[in-house]
């Protein structure tokens, strides 16, 4: 979630189980817990009922660019590792920028994915999945 937040930074997190009717609303900010157990921090982006696709690094929701606040840069995948990008200038570091339909969020999920958007990791999730709801 850089730039939001900086490696090692706390969190104040409220569990969702304790919240009476928490519905997802976009740019919430969530713990999600993956189908291997591992808990990541995300912001929610996309929900049920929604049309979501990325082209040329760019998020797009029922048709329209989504321009948020929080996201910095553009949606890519680097062909190279850190390593081998550190011994060329920046202009030969090799990468494309993903263009993928996300498709209709289904009900009961949501499309999540972190604010820095040249490495991060996006999905669609399972709300029961959530753990936690970031408060700050």
């Amino acid at each position: 979630m850089v730039p939001t937040f900086k490696h090692k930074e706390l969190l104040v997190v409220q569990k969702i189980h304790t919240l009476k009717e928490w519905k997802p609303k976009r740019y919430d900010m969530v713990i999600v817990r993956t189908e291997w157990y591992e808990k990541l921090s995300k912001r929610i982006i996309g929900l049920e009922g929604e049309l979501v696709k990325i082209r040329h690094g760019k998020i797009f929701i029922d048709g329209k660019e989504h321009k948020d606040p929080y996201g910095k840069g553009d949606i890519t995948f680097w062909v190279e590792d850190e390593q081998e990008r550190a011994t060329k200038p920046k202009e030969e570091w090799l990468f494309f920028n993903v263009d993928q339909d996300i498709g209709l969020i289904p009900k009961g999920y949501v499309f999540v994915m972190g604010d820095n958007r040249e490495v991060t990791w996006y999905g669609k999730v399972k709300v029961k999945d959530i753990t936690d709801l970031i408060i700050f």
